[in-house]
């Protein structure tokens, strides 16, 4: 049991001089380059489309027509499968100065709320100075989002909430210093496979809210 001490305490002795030895080496030889990678979350815009005016631009009941809904309880002929919606937003990318070039990385997210009884669908395009689209965030085509949920008589009891992050890709990375707009558009749609008339009402509305998370490579000090 002696022995045991003797030799640990000896171990322990020797790993303190290792150690005391590196801190002395290394604390005058810090390099100069330092090299580090923060991120910044950008809010871009928050919007909030209803699709009343669709409604209240619809005329009055026409016999045999062959699709309806119902707006307010009051049925309506339905004249449109899908009721667009869109918001300009200028956002110059290149106005985040020296630090553009120096990002690395770049993160859409999209916090959506649909309160509508059926799908929507969501596109983001990217825009020149003379506001031209020239390239979209979703390359596989517009998001679809889900419906909210509904009680047995066609009303909304709670909206659909959901959240897509979309990195983007070497080429659109690329694009950033073009960007002067976003163009935030999409559709309503009036219809779902599972009724056979769905019901609207003025208080329903869809939510979106666009940020930019961006990772920027920071350099300083001398190679």
């Amino acid at each position: 049991m002696k022995k045991e001490f003797i030799l640990l305490t000896v171990f322990l002795f020797s790993l303190f001089i290792f150690f005391e030895s590196c801190v002395k080496k290394n604390v005058t030889n810090i390099s100069e380059n330092l090299r580090y990678q923060p991120t910044y979350s950008i809010p871009i815009t928050t919007a909030s489309f209803s699709i009343n005016d669709y409604f209240e631009n619809i005329d009055t009941l026409i016999p045999g027509y062959p699709d309806y809904l119902y707006y307010n309880d009051s049925l309506l002929p339905n004249y449109s499968k899908i009721v667009s919606f869109n918001k300009r937003v200028q956002f110059d990318f290149s106005s985040l100065g020296s630090w553009f070039n120096r990002v690395n990385y770049a993160m859409f997210r999209l916090n959506i709320d649909n309160g509508f009884p059926t799908e929507a669908v969501l596109q983001v395009y990217f825009a020149d100075i003379s506001q031209t689209p020239f390239d979209s965030l979703f390359i596989d085509g517009p998001l679809v989002i889900p419906p909210a949920e509904i009680n047995a008589s066609g009303k909304v009891i709670k909206s659909y909430r959901g959240q897509y992050d979309v990195e983007l890709n070497d080429r659109q990375m690329s694009e950033l210093g073009a960007v002067n707009y976003l163009f935030v558009t999409g559709g309503v749609k009036t219809t779902r496979q599972d009724m056979d008339t769905v019901r609207f009402y003025p208080g329903y509305r869809i939510s979106v809210q666009v940020g930019l998370r961006a990772g920027i490579d920071v350099q300083t000090g001398n190679n």
